[in-house]
């Protein structure tokens, strides 16, 4: 009776989740707008300030960036990297025109508030970033992942991802979080490790995974296998420090240049939709409309 008493709250939490999410992403869809609305508000509804069926946000928001992690190694698995490295100067130039141009503006409302200096850099660079997720999401759900501006667009979000480390090292120069000398090393080795590795990928073209015949043919063994590919990636750049969501979407390029995307996406499509669900959910959560309200 204990564990039915513990469990009944995740049950009534999980089927009022589900049901509200059919019921508005059915009504979306109608008005031709993206299912993350519909997770959104289902947030808003049953967090704080609507129902308050879920309070534990902490769980719902982890289990949210797992979600983040899986669609990005999706778009890394879809990514061929010698097409995908032809685009480097509108990535580079793309992401240092958006920082400098967010920066520059954000001076200029600053003077008329006199924001200081580190503020101002803090608040472009803010601007300037994108949520990976969000707008990955978008292109997916729209159809524009695998054209010309879907590509262009996920160059820049990978630029973005990797000048986040010296961003964050500016921050920290200029009274922010202040990174220790162990932290930075850490980020550059990382930095070091992906370029080296994409590196890698586009001298070899094709790689061998090992045993991949044995794990081709056993489904319960491919599920594992496709786990550990996608966050081992995740783990390994989260030890220097740096973005998981960068790692396993580097870990999804690897597994597009082993010729094995077709089982590993069959594998872990049910649990990416689950989780991403989740993240846009628990981003709902922590939405303050009586803030919003005020402002």
């Amino acid at each position: 009776m204990f564990l039915i008493s513990k469990i009944e709250p995740i049950i009534q939490i999980i089927s009022i989740l589900a049901i509200l999410v059919i019921v508005l992403s059915i009504i979306l869809r109608k008005m031709n707008q993206t299912y993350i609305i519909g997770y959104i508000l289902a947030g808003i509804f049953l967090g704080e300030q609507g129902l308050a069926v879920i309070d534990d946000k902490e769980s719902i928001e982890l289990l949210g960036e797992l979600g983040v992690i899986l669609l990005l190694f999706f778009i890394g698995m879809e990514i061929n990297l010698i097409d995908f490295l032809k685009r480097w100067k509108l990535a580079v130039l793309g992401t240092l025109l958006q920082i400098i141009l967010s920066v520059l503006l954000v001076f200029f409302i600053g003077n008329f508030y006199d924001w200081s200096f580190a503020r101002s850099v803090v608040l472009g660079f803010v601007i300037a970033l994108s949520s990976s997720a969000v707008v990955i999401k978008l292109l997916q759900d729209k159809h524009l992942i695998d054209n010309q501006i879907g590509k262009n667009v996920l160059s820049i979000l990978l630029a973005q991802d990797i000048v986040f480390v010296p961003l964050l090292i500016i921050i920290s120069q200029l009274g922010g979080k202040t990174e220790s000398t162990e932290n930075i090393v850490l980020m550059i080795i990382g930095a070091i490790v992906i370029v080296a590795t994409l590196i890698y990928i586009y001298i070899k073209g094709v790689i061998v995974l090992p045993y991949s015949k044995k794990i081709y043919r056993d489904h319960e063994l491919q599920v594992f296998m496709a786990i550990f590919l996608c966050f081992g990636g995740a783990l390994a750049t989260s030890f220097f420090g740096i973005s998981p969501a960068l790692g396993a979407f580097v870990g999804g390029m690897i597994i597009n240049a082993a010729k094995a995307t077709d089982w590993i996406h069959d594998t872990l499509h049910s649990f990416r939709v689950l989780f991403v669900s989740l993240f846009f959910i628990s981003v709902g959560l922590q939405i303050d409309l009586g803030f919003v309200y005020n402002k």
